[in-house]
This record gives structure tokens, sequence and C-alpha cells, in this order.
């Protein structure tokens, strides 16, 4: 799993969100969590979202 201080990452972190607002100890809490959840969801293949799409399509008759 990429890190979020890992060079490959840099510039896809979250600039705005609400990580980024917290305080340094209360973000490094924060990403530890973050670290850990994904980590749940990490494959062979790296991180693996389970979920479904619904994709409809119409036009006007």
């Amino acid at each position: 799993m990429h890190r979020r201080d890992d060079p490959k990452v840099e510039g896809k972190r979250l600039s705005s969100g609400a990580v980024e607002k917290l305080g340094e100890a209360e973000r490094e809490q924060a990403w530890a969590e973050i670290e850990r959840e994904l980590s749940q969801l990490e494959g062979p293949n790296g991180v693996e979202v389970p979920g479904e799409f619904l994709i409809g399509v119409g036009t006007k008759l």
C-alpha cells in the first residue's frame, strides 16, 4: 500500500479536505486510521474497492 509520504502519490493527497484542516497530531492520527481501514481492501493488485455501477441511457421519442 502506498503511504501518504510516498513520492508516487505526492500531489494526489487531499489538499482541501477535512484531514488537511486538522492540527498536526490529529492529522497523523486520521491518516493512520485511513491507512488501517484501506489496508483491509488491499490485495495482490493493490487496493481493490468493491462496488457496482448502474448505468442507464435514454432517448426522447
